[in-house]
Parts: structure tokens; C-alpha cells; sequence
């Protein structure tokens, strides 16, 4: 279940998310040679990301920053996790470095120097290689985004927010829980919090995208006509209203007129 609520969130989230991350002009730009394979964490609550993109043959590599934010995981503030990043080849053997970042203020930002685990690694051996950290304790609880990215024959100082001709860079979704700030109380995001927000967004964009539809493809005109399920919504679900508060009201009374008069009613076999 929380895994589900966590795609739902994601899915209505990510587009915001894009607004200030390095994008454009980020990432390789031949699809050719050091790429990255799986990427996967086990985080908390059971959510997990699992990700198995890489390229399938030579020359088949992704140019640019690959969005992958519709995938994520729940992580715990001060808890210790490991990433394995399976570094890989769409060509040649090469000597890369790799690293992963989380912008763990929600600072719409990655910091050059703050990758996970202390530092980015360099190596000439491909295959897959764990990274492991720990959430800071005052790590802003909510949604924020994670990178992992590789570059073959990377230039020094490291910088993740630029070209380099090859390698791969990643993003995912991350959601902090039993952090500072945005959760309330500490507490992260509940799974109430989870649900009204799926609640209310996906009731909002369903009866927007339905009256826009009615209009543009039936012709519709005024709110009641235009709005989805109208027969149900303006004439069938207010009579069952109605038809409830009335029985109830029944009942209502014909409690207070049974147990009223003189408190000394004579129980009946009715009443048993």
C-alpha cells in the first residue's frame, strides 16, 4: 500500500520538481562507450527503486539527463542505506568516476561537493558499485530529488551540472521522512497526508480534464452539462442523499418516541 501511494505522489509531484535542477547542458552527449546499467536502494517502508535502464548494444546509450522521477523511495532521516550503481559500457573500457547526490534541503539544487558517502570514486573496473550513507538528521522531510551519474574520464574538479562526452547521468525521487521541517511534528509524511493529496489533486484534475473534454469534443456548454458523470453527481446522487437524511431523521424520531413518554415503557418482544 505505501508503495502505491508512493508512485501515485510521484506521479503528481514530479512535474514541479524540474523547476530549478540542472538540466539542459547536463549529462554525455555521445551514446557511445561508459554508460550506467541498474540502479537499485532498498529504502523504508518497503519502497524500493529498481531501476534496469542501460543500453541493450553498442551505440545505444541515452544522451543528456535520463528522468527518472516517477521512480523512488522513502528514506528515513538518520538512517544508512546503500545505493549499487552498476557502471557499464555501450563500446570500449575507460576509466570513469561515479558518484550520486541528494538534494537533501530541498534547495532545488545538487552540490558538487556533498555526494553520498563522502566522495566522488574513480575507477577502470566496470560492474556494480555500492554506495552507502546516511540520511543527515536535519535532512527537510518531503520531496526531493536524487542524481547518480557517471563520467568517463571525468575533469577535475568534478562537476555534475555540465556536458562531458561520455557516461550517463540518472534522476530520481526521494522522500525524507522523520525530518526537520515540511513533515509536522517530525513525523514525514503520513500516509493520511499521502492520501488527501491524492485525493484532492486527482479529484481536481478529473473534473477539469472531464469538463474540458465535454466542451472541446461534445460541444457541452455550462457547468452542469460539461461536468463528468452530470445525470450522477446533479440529480441521482443528491436524491440519495435526500432519501439517507430522511430515513435517518425516521429513525431518529422513532427512537426519541419510543424511549419518551413516561420512562416506564413495557419492553416488548419487538424489543429484544
Amino acid at each position: 500500500m505505501k508503495s502505491l501511494l508512493l508512485v501515485v505522489l510521484l506521479g503528481c509531484s514530479m512535474v514541479a520538481m524540474n523547476a530549478q535542477y540542472c538540466i539542459n547542458g547536463v549529462g554525455p552527449t555521445s551514446v557511445y562507450d561508459t554508460d550506467m546499467g541498474s540502479v537499485t536502494i532498498n529504502g523504508a517502508g518497503g519502497t524500493t527503486i529498481r531501476d534496469y535502464t542501460g543500453c541493450p548494444a553498442p551505440g545505444t546509450a541515452v544522451t543528456g539527463v535520463r528522468d527518472l522521477t516517477s521512480e523512488g523511495v522513502q528514506l528515513a532521516a538518520g538512517g544508512t542505506y546503500t545505493l549499487n550503481v552498476n557502471i557499464t559500457s555501450c563500446g570500449g573500457n575507460y576509466a570513469f568516476t561515479y558518484g550520486a547526490w541528494i538534494d537533501f534541503q530541498q534547495e532545488q539544487t545538487f552540490t558538487n561537493d556533498s555526494p553520498l558517502g563522502g566522495s566522488v570514486t574513480q575507477s577502470n573496473v566496470y560492474g556494480v558499485k555500492p554506495i552507502t550513507f546516511t540520511v543527515p538528521g536535519n535532512a527537510k522531510s518531503g520531496l526531493t530529488r536524487m542524481r547518480v551519474q557517471v563520467q568517463e574520464n571525468a575533469a577535475s574538479p568534478y562537476d555534475l551540472c555540465r556536458n562531458f562526452a561520455y557516461g550517463s547521468t540518472k534522476d530520481f525521487s526521494v522522500i525524507i521522512g522523520g525530518g526537520s521541517g515540511g513533515g509536522g511534528g517530525g513525523g514525514g509524511i503520513s500516509g493520511g497526508d499521502v492520501f488527501l493529496i491524492i485525493f484532492f489533486v486527482g479529484g481536481f484534475v478529473y473534473v477539469a480534464a472531464g469538463c474540458v473534454y465535454n466542451r472541446t469534443q461534445k460541444g457541452t456548454t455550462g457547468m452542469t452539462e460539461s461536468c463528468p458523470q452530470n445525470e450522477f453527481w446533479f440529480h441521482t446522487l443528491p436524491g440519495l442523499v435526500k432519501d439517507g437524511m430522511s430515513y435517518t431523521k425516521m429513525k431518529v424520531l422513532g427512537l426519541c418516541n419510543k424511549g419518551g413518554g413516561s420512562g416506564h415503557t413495557a419492553m416488548t418482544d419487538d424489543d429484544l
